[in-house]
């Protein structure tokens, strides 16, 4: 990954808006600064809604921007939703859930997700209250790990001087 581009940056920000055009959207990775690894996994399908959500991030938060549709399987989960899933997604294949409706406990609030890599990990989480009878996004999690490449981008929310640094995640 880029260990100096700032999410302000014009080429960043460009490859973004291309991808947005050529797919309709794209998938987002937002590693949270100093938390424990902690992420949240977000879709874009406009440069205009990407933009808004990078102005409400911490300095030095890291920006993955995976190109292309991911998590193909969005539905409200139901039992045959669970066999789709389990029908599409091998055995063996790192997976990610992501719900697409807030959770609130107290003052906090996010959109859950579950990652694993077995089908009955993969059952069992779908089944769970957290998602059964939610809408969802489900598929095999996009290797954003990869760092930069033709089809993922990276940078960081720039401190309030333009200034880039990364930290801790």
């Amino acid at each position: 990954m880029s260990m100096e581009r700032s999410t302000t940056d014009e080429n960043f920000l460009s490859q973004v808006e291309l991808w947005l055009e050529a797919d309709g959207e794209v998938f987002v990775v937002v590693r949270l600064l100093n938390a424990g690894g902690s992420k949240s996994y977000e879709h874009f399908k406009s440069i205009s809604s990407f933009t808004e959500r990078l102005s409400q991030l911490t300095p030095a938060t890291s920006i993955v921007v995976c190109k292309g549709v991911h998590l193909p399987l969005r539905d409200i989960v139901n039992q045959s939703y669970i066999s789709s899933a389990l029908n599409q997604i091998p055995d063996g294949s790192d997976w990610l859930i992501v719900r697409e409706t807030l959770y609130t406990c107290g003052a906090a609030s996010w959109f859950p997700d579950s990652i694993g890599d077995t089908q009955q990990e993969l059952e069992s989480e779908l089944q769970d209250d957290t998602y059964f009878g939610q809408p969802v996004r489900a598929g095999i999690e996009p290797p954003w790990w990869e760092g930069d490449s033709d089809t993922i981008v990276s940078a960081y929310v720039p401190n309030a001087d333009g200034s880039v640094t990364p930290a801790a995640y």
